[in-house]
């Protein structure tokens, strides 16, 4: 069996759709990732300099922190909407303006009553109290809307010096407190893996759902059909040498970025224990999506007869998994999204449910490879009894003839 994954593991190094996956992967890293910005939020936020002179001065934005300003600002964006009668949706990751219907409006109407109520008498109400209506609204919107938990931080924005100065404060306050807790590095390690199972979700299917239908011009032919060679060995070999490439693809990009963060950030004495942490992140987060990306594409073009259809199906999971952008776990989702490094008490709460869905996408690979390798014998039958019908016809057509001679 090792003999047959180093085989293949050859045959995959010689691919040029290998090769552009592991560019790809790395142009999203470096376009997303490994950027000032993802630098800046590492580091420990730095005074606001006063603007002078400006007639409408922005210090930033700033999230809110209590029940009565969320909802708040909740009514001013439904407000806002109701008034221009339409509102925005994600279709596939895009967001789209659409026009509300005239129940719709009901529904928006109905949701800022409430909100206000929480704004006039606030106590006893927490922020969730407001999520729960702005999520309410979004299921009678048909969901993917902009009021789906996790898809907007209704944020306000700064505009004096003194309360950026405040939030500079309570920022450095909050800082402090993560590095104290040792959640600095294992937020930027959460960060990168979101990043890099965008990549690992999608582009692995493009070669996967090609490993068993390939030229017969690789030799490999004679082998597989024999009964030498087992559908399950013969399978797994394939799935195996094609997951161990890219695992470690991905891997090694996680050493990379763990040297680049604690340069960026200045902890370069750090390194080792930083390695671990995006190591097991990378290990636990997005390796069993590489792993289910391959799995489908084998099991699907072996299902559908179709490689492209196999490619398909799996983008369309992919463009379900990726929203929103944090706080959705369950077991139809492909991709673990956490696009934040901070939100700790966030990714606490999801522990337990990030841990059953990758252990549910790892028990699913497996029924994946089992499944494909039940196909692919199938398949294999009927080719060789076609070929044995064939043979006998032949044989059959010839006897007249040589009885005449």
């Amino acid at each position: 069996m090792i003999t047959l994954i180093r085989k293949e593991i050859r045959m995959l190094l010689r691919s040029i759709v290998f090769y552009l996956l592991i560019i790809v992967a790395g142009l999203f890293y470096f376009s997303q990732y490994a950027t000032q910005n993802t630098w800046h939020e590492l580091k420990a936020p730095t005074p606001p300099v006063e603007q002078q002179n400006v007639e409408h001065p922005n210090y930033g934005w700033r999230a809110p922190t209590d029940v009565q300003t969320l909802s708040s600002n909740m009514i001013r964006s439904m407000t806002w909407e109701l008034e221009e009668g339409t509102t925005y949706k994600t279709k596939l990751v895009i967001n789209t303006k659409v026009k509300l219907s005239e129940q719709e409006k009901v529904y928006f109407q109905q949701t800022i009553t409430k909100l206000r109520s929480l704004v006039e008498q606030p106590e006893g109400h927490t922020m969730d109290d407001a999520w729960v209506l702005s999520e309410e609204l979004n299921e009678k919107l048909g969901g993917n809307s902009m009021y789906q938990e996790g898809m907007t931080t209704y944020s306000s924005a700064i505009e004096t010096y003194e309360d950026a100065l405040l939030l500079h404060e309570e920022s450095l306050v909050q800082y402090n407190e993560k590095v104290k807790q040792g959640e600095l590095l294992p937020g930027a390690a959460r960060l990168f893996s979101d990043y890099m199972a965008i990549t690992a979700g999608i582009f692995p299917v493009f070669l996967a759902a090609f490993l068993l239908t390939r030229d017969r011009s690789s030799r490999m032919y004679e082998l597989i059909n024999s009964r030498r060679i087992s559908a399950w060995k013969y399978v797994s070999c394939r799935f195996f040498a094609f997951a161990l490439l890219l695992s470690a693809v991905y891997l090694l990009y996680s050493l990379m970025a763990a040297w680049q963060t604690v340069q960026a950030i200045g902890i370069p004495g750090q390194l080792g224990s930083t390695a671990v942490t995006f190591v097991a992140y990378t290990a636990a987060w997005v390796l069993p999506t590489i792993w289910t990306s391959i799995a489908f594409g084998m099991f699907a073009s072996m299902l559908l007869r179709s490689s492209i259809a196999a490619i398909a199906l799996n983008i369309i999971w992919w463009f379900h998994s990726m929203l929103p952008l944090t706080g959705s776990y369950g077991l139809t989702k492909l991709l673990i999204r956490f696009n934040t490094p901070d939100e700790y008490l966030l990714y606490r709460e999801s522990i337990q449910t990030i841990l059953v869905n990758r252990l549910f996408y790892t028990g699913l690979v497996i029924l994946l490879v089992g499944a494909t390798a039940f196909l692919w014998e199938r398949s294999r039958c009927r080719e060789t009894s076609g070929r044995f019908r064939l043979g006998r016809n032949k044989h059959h057509e010839l006897q007249p003839a040589v009885s005449e001679r």
